[in-house]
């Protein structure tokens, strides 16, 4: 077993994904956040899709390029990719309606997930459809891929286990 250099390309693009997927993830809570009158992630800088102010180093890195550089080293893993961000703090004590906004904060993160997939999902149709050279080996084919990922995180997120989002639901 060797590193093979298109197999760590494959992966870094796959953790590139993940990061930003993560980042509009944790931009939709605070989003959310903020519109049910709570200024804590925006005040802290974590109002962004900046995946620098929302990286964990076990989640967002560690966790990932060991799922990534693993199988390159013989192991077989059931998934090839998965993490998290650190989680945007948000004050309940803040919010207008607190039941309904704390559910209305925690499932913005997925729908932010639901909402990417359908995004990626019709760019991928246009590009395939538009009479542009798409090659086998262009980006516009992992596009899908990409959206899976974005769901696998949603449907993940709403498990109703703390400190997943779907405990707060």
């Amino acid at each position: 077993m060797g590193f093979d250099p298109a197999q760590l390309a494959d992966g870094a693009a796959k953790w590139l994904c993940l990061v930003a997927l993560l980042s509009f993830h944790e931009f939709g809570h605070a989003w959310a956040a903020h519109k049910c009158g709570d200024d804590t992630a925006r005040l802290m800088g974590r109002m962004t899709v900046n995946p620098v102010v929302h990286i964990d180093p076990i989640g967002t890195v560690l966790f990932p390029w060991a799922l990534i550089l693993l199988p390159m080293m013989g192991l077989a893993l059931p998934i090839d990719i998965f993490g998290w961000a650190k989680p945007v703090p948000v004050n309940p004590s803040n919010y207008g309606n607190r039941t309904r906004d704390d559910i209305f904060v925690s499932m913005a993160g997925p729908a932010m997930n639901v909402l990417l997939a359908i995004l990626l999902m019709v760019a991928y149709r246009l590009a395939v459809e538009l009479p542009i050279d798409a090659g086998e080996g262009a980006v516009v084919h992992k596009l899908p891929l990409v959206a899976f990922i974005s769901m696998i995180l949603c449907v993940f997120n709403l498990i109703p286990i703390p400190p997943l989002d779907g405990s707060h639901v």
